[in-house]
């Protein structure tokens, strides 16, 4: 089981939230609404809604949430390639076939 510490609030694997404050609401709520997302991609096609069973997808959760907020996280889990959700590979790939316009920085 992985955890994150981030503002005196720990998310753990399946996307238990504890402690209390204004951060442990603000990211619990979204996570047990089933609307958390995080990108994994350049916006505005690269965000994936959130599975709380995805130790990968929570750690980009957890990232995003304290970067948005000028917090510091600190965890136990070390992504592995094979924990990448197969939905994000798949998106990934689709969004690398696409054409690109030489006009945008991406």
């Amino acid at each position: 089981m992985a955890t994150w510490k981030l503002g005196g609030v720990t998310l753990a694997s399946g996307g238990k939230v504890s402690g209390k404050g204004k951060y442990a609401v603000l990211l619990d709520d979204p996570l047990r609404a089933g609307s958390a997302t995080v990108y994994v991609a350049s916006p505005p096609d690269g965000s994936v809604t959130v599975d709380p069973e995805s130790d990968w997808l929570l750690d980009l959760y957890a990232r995003e949430f304290a970067h948005s907020f000028g917090l510091t996280v600190s965890t136990d889990y070390v992504a592995k390639d094979e924990d990448i959700p197969p939905d994000v590979t798949e998106l990934l790939a689709e969004l690398d076939s696409e054409p690109r316009d030489p006009a945008v920085v991406y």
